[in-house]
């Protein structure tokens, strides 16, 4: 059968590495694989490994096959339930995988996750992809860093193009990265990563400013009056501005000197984006044609750790989930996507 029955075996909660322990199976070794894995293809060479999939058990120096490793028969049961990919096997031998894996866990005193049905799987597909396919590149979104803000100097050929020779003459201007390129970064519900040339277009096109805490009432500078100057660099989005003679921006810049101000968030809205799922089932957004409105200095950067802070899940899925072009699901169909999420953090963890 296809599903392979549980065989009682030692258990273990090490760190799974299922790459590492299928190298060790010997060739052609068909009763090693039914021991190591918990579903073979029918339609398949048994003795190849390519036949198998869903690999739980840990795996020695000399091939043998040992104990079931936890971690591992967690992440069979995330598959089934619609993680990591998806199990991509047929339904109805989707609860006899889940019995044998689910077996070892008890054996191990671990709790074991519900097996979802597939209607529950396909629902909370299409909420995970309702959620996202809902930020419409006419919405406003804010990303805060705290990345390398400071005042110095201008340069004495120009403002931003990397002479490290500062034009003692030349005034004060407030300088850094307000975005980064290729960092994945978790905003709880998707990964998103910012990419390269995703401002090309916008800093070609569009006027943009430098406020403070985005609030149009503190313009610090502006492109289209060459006091605002933004790049791309290997870095991400560079950007100096050339603050006025004012006393809140001359108080702003004693405050960045000090310290007492290290953040930057930028407001833009998305032109061009990607979606795609990883192979553990994670779903990512890349960003690639963004629309920049400000760049702005910000009092209050959260998540200092990463150096980022979004609006959380709850904020977006609420701002998003409903329109016209986004109906939305039922209450039922977004309490399982979050749990499904959750469950796959908890995984993961």
């Amino acid at each position: 059968m296809p599903a392979i029955p549980y065989k009682h075996s030692a258990t273990t909660d090490v760190a799974w590495d299922a790459g590492e322990n299928e190298k060790r199976l010997k060739a052609d070794d068909k009763a090693a694989y039914r021991d190591m894995y918990a579903w073979v293809d029918p339609k398949a060479d048994p003795t190849t490994k390519s036949a198998y999939k869903f690999p739980h058990h840990m795996v020695s120096g000399d091939g043998k096959v040992g104990a079931a490793n936890t971690r591992a028969c967690s992440a069979v049961i995330a598959a089934l339930n619609g993680g990591r990919g998806g199990a991509n096997i047929p339904g109805a031998d989707r609860k006899a995988v889940y019995n044998a894996v689910a077996h070892h866990l008890r054996d191990a005193g671990k709790d074991v996750p519900e097996l979802k049905s597939d209607a529950e799987i396909d629902q909370a597909e299409q909420a995970a992809r309702q959620a996202l396919e809902g930020l419409k590149p006419s919405k406003i979104e804010r990303r805060l860093l705290c990345l390398d803000l400071g005042v110095k100097k201008r340069s004495r050929r120009d403002a931003i193009d990397g002479d490290p020779d500062p034009d003692p003459n030349a005034p004060s201007v407030i300088h850094g990265h307000a975005a980064v390129f290729e960092e994945p970064t978790d905003l709880g519900y998707f990964t998103e990563t910012v990419k390269r040339g995703a401002f090309t277009r916008t800093l070609e096109e569009d006027d943009i400013r430098c406020l403070f805490n985005h609030d149009s009432n503190h313009v610090l500078a502006r492109n289209m009056a060459s006091t605002l100057q933004l790049r791309e660099d290997f870095r991400g989005l560079y950007f100096e501005a050339e603050p006025p003679d004012t006393q809140f921006a001359r108080d702003l810049m004693t405050s960045i000197e000090r310290g007492d101000i290290s953040g930057c968030s930028i407001g833009f809205s998305v032109r061009g984006y990607n979606i795609r799922r990883g192979d553990d089932g994670s779903i990512f957004r890349d960003l690639t044609d963004l629309k920049l409105f400000d760049v702005s200095p910000v009092t209050y950067p959260a998540y200092e750790s990463t150096d980022v802070n979004v609006r959380s899940l709850e904020e977006i899925v609420a701002e998003f989930r409903h329109g016209p072009d986004n109906p939305a699901p039922s209450e039922e169909a977004w309490r399982q996507a979050f749990e499904h999420r959750r469950r796959l953090l908890q995984l993961a963890e």
